[in-house]
């Protein structure tokens, strides 16, 4: 290696009074899209408008149906796994969206039984709730 820093053997010397080029690095208005974009994706609710509400009677075929919704959206995991009490606030989102699609998910009776007191209320325990019942 060269005083420089520069490995001669691959990069030719620098001339005296210039810098090294800087790496490539990640363009953050590039990121902040993707993360728009993203929530853009998980709080759209087109195919849940044409899905079987859960009821009493159709919970093997509501949850598969749920889980690959759920999924897409990529908020599937605050639904199946217990989060931090005090989560993120990109979290804190995904667990807001996720129990707007499982209240719009289910009918009248399960709603009133479930959602009807919302205090504590997230995504893990609506699910756990669900799959006692």
């Amino acid at each position: 290696m060269s005083s420089s820093g520069q490995n001669s053997a691959t990069n030719p010397p620098l001339p005296p009074n210039q810098a090294p080029p800087l790496p490539p690095r990640n363009n953050p208005i590039r990121s902040r899209e993707l993360d728009e974009f993203e929530y853009k994706a998980a709080i759209e609710n087109r195919d849940l408008a044409t899905m079987v509400k859960l009821n009493s009677k159709n919970y093997r075929d509501w949850q598969s149906r749920m889980i690959y919704f759920l999924k897409s959206r990529k908020i599937f995991d605050v639904c199946t796994k217990k989060q931090d009490d005090d989560p993120s606030p990109i979290v804190n989102t995904m667990q807001q969206v996720a129990m707007q699609h499982l209240a719009a998910s289910v009918d009248d009776t399960i709603y009133n039984s479930i959602f009807a007191d919302p205090t504590d209320l997230t995504p893990f325990k609506v699910w756990s709730l669900l799959l006692e019942n």
